[in-house]
């Protein structure tokens, strides 16, 4: 969210941006997955409230912000977009 100028990708991550998500943890179960994705999506209106609501932030970071997160919130309410995209490169458990 702080997107930072100075900010760059970790190496070997094969991202270009600091923006692209990568998922660097462990393989989890569905039944995690799920339990975990939605407890983001019912704090969902909560958090964008929080950025909507704080004064030390302009408004167009706060639209850069919102619309971060509203990619983050679609990835998750959709099982299938959530499982291709976060979780497909997950570490097996050792």
């Amino acid at each position: 969210l702080v997107n930072a100028t100075y900010a760059s990708p970790a190496e070997n991550t094969g991202l270009t941006s600091v923006q692209q998500r990568l998922y660097r943890g462990i393989c989890l179960p569905d039944s995690v997955t799920e339990k975990v994705a939605n407890q983001f999506l019912d704090k969902k209106e909560e958090i964008e409230n929080v950025i909507r609501d704080f004064r030390y932030l302009d408004e167009k970071h706060k639209k850069n912000m919102l619309y971060y997160l509203g990619k983050f919130f679609k990835i998750l309410d959709d099982k299938k977009v959530r499982q291709n995209t976060i979780f497909r490169d997950c570490l097996p458990n050792a």
